[in-house]
C-alpha cells in the first residue's frame, strides 16, 4: 500500500484562506440587519474555499 503524502501549510496560507472565507460569507450576506437564524443558513451555504 502506498502512503498518501500529506500536504502542509504555512499558518500565513491558513490565514489568507479564513479571510477568503470570510470575505465570501459576508458577500453571500450582504445585509446590515439578518436575524442569527437567517445569517447562519447563509453562511453554511457558502461554498467552503479550496486551499490548494
Amino acid at each position: 500500500m502506498t502512503e498518501k503524502k500529506q500536504k502542509t501549510y504555512t499558518e500565513k496560507e491558513v490565514i489568507k484562506a479564513l479571510r477568503e472565507q470570510i470575505v465570501e460569507c459576508a458577500k453571500k450576506i450582504d445585509a446590515d440587519n439578518l436575524s442569527v437564524y437567517t445569517a447562519r443558513k447563509k453562511i453554511y451555504k457558502t461554498d467552503l474555499v479550496k486551499i490548494s
